[in-house]
């Protein structure tokens, strides 16, 4: 865990457990409810049939991770384009 993701953790409560191994060396996972309108577990669903995903928590996994990497670029003063297959290119938006 990065010092940023720690000081970050810290003051909102949340335990940094990133890369704690339990007693056979295995990798702890901390598991987390969410609540979502059925509009937004329709659209996880319609995304994990699209990726071929096997489940909705396959989707926010790589959701998570694809996220991360967006964060990562803003951190280091780099913008985030998407470019068509027209080559025209739009800014996003990354709010840290």
């Amino acid at each position: 865990m990065t010092a940023v993701a720690k000081k970050a953790a810290q003051s909102s409560g949340h335990r940094a457990s990133a890369g704690r191994e339990n007693e056979r060396g295995e990798k702890e996972k901390e598991r987390i409810t969410i609540r979502l309108p059925n509009m937004l577990y329709e659209r996880l669903d319609d995304l994990r049939a699209i990726t071929h995903a096997s489940n909705v928590n396959e989707v926010l996994k790589n959701a998570l991770l694809f996220y991360d990497a967006l964060v990562k670029e803003r951190l280091n003063g780099n913008d985030v384009f998407v470019i068509s297959k027209d080559g025209e290119k739009t800014k996003y938006p990354v709010f840290l």
